[in-house]
């Protein structure tokens, strides 16, 4: 019998620089952070999968859409297998079309992280490197 939930980190990069955040990597580019390869989620879900999962969340100490090809493939991967999954992100880089593929895939549930009961308050204390801000 093999693990009933499991949590998967693609990345530990992040869009914001969040005043509050200790990930050491979040402002890494591609290939300088410790991340898994789309290859290596990939494997890691099929073989959970196979040890029986039932539940697959998909988080970061960074934001899960900055490595979307693994993302999306865990996904797809969970979902064919008949698998509940969960997505955390900041939402900051889920485009139109993304969204759309996410749908799509079956995604269970989507959990935006909202640093704020408002978007100044969220601004505060998140700061988007890409000049991203709620309204």
């Amino acid at each position: 019998m093999g693990p009933h939930t499991m949590e998967i980190y693609p990345t530990m990069r992040c869009n914001l620089d969040c005043k509050y955040c200790d990930t050491a990597q979040r402002n890494l580019k591609p290939g300088e952070a410790d991340e898994l390869s789309v290859e290596d989620v990939q494997g890691i879900v099929q073989n959970a999968i196979r040890l029986d999962l039932k539940k697959l969340s998909i988080l970061g100490g960074g934001e899960p859409l900055e490595a979307a090809q693994a993302t999306l493939s865990a996904i797809r991967i969970a979902k064919d297998a008949g698998i509940q999954v969960t997505l955390g992100t900041n939402a900051t880089l889920l485009d139109g079309s993304m969204a759309e593929e996410i749908v799509n895939l079956g995604l269970d549930e989507l959990h935006v992280s909202l640093d704020g009961p408002d978007g100044e308050t969220h601004d505060q204390l998140t700061i988007p490197s890409r000049g991203l801000h709620l309204q």
